[in-house]
């Protein structure tokens, strides 16, 4: 019997058009094929002009997995072909990619690389909703991921370096930005506790013709400690510094102190607690509370999840590029479970993001503007036959906001089919 090793440090981002093969088999190669019809009454997500849409999507996915003592690989691929308001002229294609791979060349020495693909002519497909971009915003992302570790019984070493390509419609032509990370990380893990460190470098922002290229320097540190089989105490810190080519420089701090707590033998409970700072050249430090929450319990006919979030963000690497903002997000979702549902898979859920920003910046609104989004979605699938399965998804969203022009809601309902086809 083989050992499975641990998973390369970027994993597979799971897409519903080609799920990864469960963990720990040997090799796996799934086909997927889904069609489905799709109805929104807010195609381009925007307060004014709503437009409603009956499109067509049809998706092939692929999902490989393998997993050796000495290497393991996973891959999910899903090309779109988007059927816009049905008009053959008005078909885009939308495409997703994510792999990983890990070797193992001696006793103490792994190799991870990793990449993320995605390319889309309609932002829904990145299932963000509290992002500034919205449906009618094509972009290209590509993650790229390569890592060398040494590794002792208790004792893990790393170098990793990051590449991420972003290629986003401003509205005004197409903008492309690079950003390299370099990161250094260690961390040691005794049976009590564990403690763990890293320091990154980023060169932000090249070749962009809006952005303002900048480097970042940024700290992160981890202490944990077991008090007991159902409890274990928590204590996090990071600083992050970021200098714009030109332009003021700012920083911001977290710290938070908790710990993770069993409950019974099928839930956990996590809760953290903290400070979260920015600062901004020439301007005082703004302070402000920083909470973690995060609970799971399975129950015999479901699974809920929940979770809270809290603190400052440095969002200037995202996709939307709306720089340093004051965040809180929270979600609840139930899943079904497998020991009584093994036919029905059925998950709902909703999720609030509140978003302050905090500079001037391409995306975002103005200094001090807060969006509020709700997402509320719920997902099915009923097999009918052997490897075919219905599929429904229903998909709520609204956005309240300070700037009156970045409002919006939308429903978005999808029904179809799909086949899933196993080779190995």
């Amino acid at each position: 019997m083989f050992e499975p090793q641990p998973s390369a440090s970027a994993p597979l981002r799971q897409s519903r058009f080609a799920p990864a093969p469960e963990p720990g088999l040997p090799f796996s190669v799934r086909l997927f094929l889904t069609a489905e019809e799709e109805f929104t009454d807010n195609a381009n997500q925007t307060k004014e002009n709503r437009k409603s849409e009956i499109s067509t999507r049809v998706t092939p996915g692929l999902a490989i997995g393998a997993d050796r003592s000495w290497a393991n690989f996973g891959l999910s691929y899903a090309p779109s072909i988007f059927i816009e308001n049905n008009s053959i002229g008005d078909t885009e294609l939308n495409q997703s990619l994510s792999a990983r791979a890990a070797l193992w060349p001696g006793q103490r020495f792994q190799l991870n690389i990793a990449n993320n693909f995605t390319e889309s002519n309609d932002f829904r497909d990145q299932q963000d909703p509290g992002s500034r971009l919205t449906g009618s915003t094509p972009f290209i992302q590509n993650v790229a991921i390569a890592e060398a570790a040494y590794v002792l019984p208790r004792l893990r070493t790393a170098l990793a370096y990051t590449n991420t390509y972003y290629q986003t419609d401003t509205g005004n032509g197409w903008d492309t930005r690079i950003d390299n990370a370099g990161l250094a990380s260690v961390a040691y893990t005794d049976p009590r506790f564990s403690l763990a460190g890293s320091y990154g470098l980023t060169r932000g922002n090249e070749n962009s013709s809006v952005e303002i290229p900048y480097w970042r320097n940024r700290g992160d540190a981890r202490f944990g400690y077991v008090i007991s089989p159902a409890i274990s105490a928590v204590l996090i810190g990071s600083y992050e510094y970021q200098e714009p080519d030109s332009g003021l420089h700012f920083s911001t701090g977290i710290g938070r102190v908790g710990g993770t707590f069993a409950i019974g033998p099928d839930g956990t409970f996590e809760l953290q607690g903290g400070v979260s700072t920015f600062m901004t050249e020439g301007q005082d430090t703004e302070v402000k509370p920083s909470f973690l929450l995060a609970y799971t319990q399975r129950f015999a006919a479901f699974v809920v999840r929940a979770d809270y979030l809290s603190g400052y963000q440095n969002r200037t690497s995202a996709i939307d590029a709306t720089g340093a903002t004051y965040n809180r997000s929270a979600g609840i979702f139930v899943t079904t479970s497998e020991l009584l549902f093994r036919s029905l898979s059925a998950t709902a859920g909703v999720r609030w993001t509140e978003e302050e920003f905090l500079q001037t910046s391409t995306f975002g609104g103005p200094p001090g503007t807060k969006d509020r989004t709700w997402d509320f979605d719920v997902s099915l699938g009923y097999p009918l036959a052997r490897s075919l399965s219905l599929v429904l998804g229903y998909t709520l969203t609204i956005r309240d906001s300070t700037q009156d022009s970045a409002d919006y809601y939308e429903n978005r309902v999808r029904l179809g089919l799909r086949y899933e086809y196993t080779l190995f």
